[in-house]
């Protein structure tokens, strides 16, 4: 079965643009502007939301942005924000990533917590200013300490990598369960995989209620390592079925691991009829995805003639590709590098 892996995914959207001021909700346009026209920069700041909504006039991102930009001009945080996502889309303004770094920043500059988060963005990914771990982590905890759930699961993220931060897996599980319990869904997911990668019997339900939870909520990682957990009796009993379930539902939404794992199933003739033609079809879908044990398996299916015939080469073609990844476990390693020396003495 699979080796659980922790989630590293700081490639989320950016957080979007913000609503108007709670007074501006009440008013017209036609007052909104006349306070706007006077200067007042919160004003300005409204009417740019009211032309980026398309709220009491005709949608126009050019208005808007111009309508934020007076605002930004004046130091309005939440305008320097919108107007940064404006240059960072390219909405209503030429597509500038650079100009919309600065803006964030200086939002980010008077504690705007959504404005940090996305710098912190900017920073890891090196999209409109040089790479900096360090500095994106940064921002991510001043985004964190402002209660912005988003913020404490990349700040994790960091953590468990140990980029721009020392690796701190304590630290990881404490901010992943933070924005967890904050009903942060990928937070979820991250948190019930680092229960289960520590290994702590007592804590493996724990780890199984976030996981399940998640793949309720439709996150594909979550519903394949909920599979798991039902498979391997992590946190639940063992139940082949509820296994298979979830294993089939994720690999029809794509997870490798988990195509690899309902190959498994068929195999086994667990939660399923089993079926070898099948097994071997679902692991060279994995493998051919790169999935180190769709490979390792398909390898020694090859090998041992389950459910095709015996083909010596393709085995030492899949067991070397899987052995060269270096993503299989000791065992499986030890276990293809003595298949390997077999084949290689049959086929001189």
């Amino acid at each position: 079965m699979k080796t659980i892996h922790i989630l590293s995914l700081l490639t989320l959207l950016l957080m979007t643009i913000e609503g108007p001021s709670a007074w501006a909700q009440k008013e017209d346009v036609k007052k909104i502007r006349q306070r706007a026209e006077k200067g007042l920069k919160e004003a300005q700041y409204n009417m740019g939301v009211c032309y980026a909504n398309g709220r009491g006039v005709e949608r126009d991102m050019a208005q808007a942005a111009a309508w934020y930009a007076l605002s930004a001009e004046q130091g309005f945080a939440s305008a320097q924000f919108n107007l940064a996502l404006c240059y960072y889309d390219g909405a209503g303004v030429p597509q500038e990533r650079t100009e919309a770094v600065r803006l964030y920043r200086a939002a980010a500059q008077q504690g705007h917590a959504k404005a940090c988060y996305n710098l912190g963005l900017c920073c890891w990914n090196g999209d409109g200013t040089p790479q900096d771990y360090a500095e994106a982590a940064r921002w991510f905890a001043q985004a964190a300490d402002s209660g912005l759930c988003e913020a404490a699961y990349e700040l994790g993220n960091c953590y468990m990598e140990g980029k721009g931060v020392a690796a701190d897996t304590l630290q990881a599980r404490r901010l992943y369960a933070a924005a967890a319990d904050s009903g942060y869904l990928m937070a979820r997911t991250a948190l019930g995989l680092l229960i289960l990668s520590m290994q702590e019997a007592d804590a493996y339900p724990l780890a199984y209620n976030y996981l399940n939870e998640a793949a309720h909520q439709g996150d594909v990682t979550a519903q394949a390592s909920v599979g798991l957990c039902y498979y391997k009796g992590f946190g639940t009993p063992t139940d082949y079925d509820s296994a298979f379930y979830w294993f089939n539902k994720a690999s029809g939404a794509g997870n490798v691991e988990a195509t690899c794992n309902l190959g498994v199933c068929y195999q086994q003739g667990h939660g399923t009829a089993q079926n070898h033609a099948r097994a071997i079809a679902l692991y060279d879908k994995a493998a051919r995805r790169g999935n180190a044990r769709g490979q390792y398996n398909l390898g020694l299916c090859h090998y041992y003639g389950y459910g095709t015939d015996v083909n010596l080469r393709r085995a030492r073609a899949w067991l070397e590709s899987a052995a060269r990844s270096g993503r299989l476990g000791p065992t499986e390693t030890k276990d293809a590098q003595y298949v390997l020396r077999r084949i290689a003495e049959d086929l001189d």
